[in-house]
């Protein structure tokens, strides 16, 4: 009489690869463009792994590293590979060499127009403009960060050749920091293809994006200095005031001599404007 004990052990340790090759023997093994699909997750995962060993938040970083990023780009065979990753997750399932079907996790991409469409809702509105300096500094970022991506994966390969799956922490923790590296890179490029460098000009004296503001808090006297930037700008350490912040919000097209009340957990506080430049 088989062990049933043994067969769940067996089942246990599962690797990839093993688990692909039986895979290959169903009917829904027969299908050559999803196979590259899932080969491609296998390779990247590492074909020894075992399955039961796999998180969720590895394949949450897979999907940001390698459907997320073609997303942003509208790869055209993301929703394929969404697909089958997610057909190979079932089986996996369905064959108890996991407790859980991760490919829950993944979900196919929108449409490019409606991508597009809320990429510049959420990203860059009419009203979101950046300064020149700004987009000068998101480039500058956005050329490091491509330039440190190389150095990112190789962690990920070195920290790969550890063959304990089931402890080890290096490979998440460079796993999580080359998402958040390309991650990072896929935001800053949607900024600056779809930033608009702000050219207003004051007529008037009054305070605008790029404006080099002077306030004073009217009940301690304390005066303050900042530079009225857009979200994506925004450094409090450079005094880089966000014109979405509550106060930038009200100092934007004040004038000298104008007086403003935020509201701050602890009360409302008053500001009056004594100088507006250029930064």
């Amino acid at each position: 009489m088989p062990d049933s004990n043994a067969e769940e052990k067996i089942e246990q340790d599962m690797s990839l690869n093993a688990a692909f090759k039986n895979f290959l023997t169903t009917e829904q093994g027969k299908n050559a463009i999803a196979n590259r699909f899932i080969r491609h997750y296998i390779d990247h995962t590492g074909g020894e792994t075992i399955v039961d060993t796999i998180s969720r938040s590895r394949v949450e970083l897979y999907a940001v590293e390698n459907i997320l990023k073609g997303h942003a780009g509208f790869d055209p065979n993301a929703e394929e590979r969404v697909q089958a990753l997610k057909g190979w997750f079932q089986f996996l399932k369905k064959r108890k060499y996991t407790e859980v079907n991760l490919g829950n996790i993944i979900r196919a991409p929108r449409k490019p127009k409606g991508a597009l469409a809320r990429i510049k809702a959420n990203v860059v509105s009419p009203e979101t403009q950046v300064t020149a300096e700004g987009f000068d500094d998101l480039k500058k970022e956005l050329e490091g960060l491509e330039a440190l991506t190389p150095k990112f994966r190789q962690d990920v390969s070195t920290a790969r050749e550890d063959k304990d799956f089931r402890e080890n922490a290096p490979l998440d923790a460079a796993r999580e920091a080359l998402a958040f590296n390309l991650q990072r890179i896929t935001d800053l490029t949607t900024i600056l293809n779809n930033a608009v460098i702000s050219e207003e000009v004051s007529v008037d004296g009054s305070a605008m994006l790029g404006s080099l503001i002077r306030i004073s808090n009217l009940d301690d006297q304390k005066e303050y200095e900042y530079t009225l930037v857009s979200a994506h700008e925004a450094n409090p350490s450079l005094r880089k005031l966000s014109v979405e912040s509550p106060v930038g919000k009200e100092l934007l097209h004040r004038r000298v001599g104008d007086e403003i009340t935020v509201s701050a957990p602890a009360g409302e506080i008053r500001f009056r404007v004594n100088d507006i430049g250029l930064s």
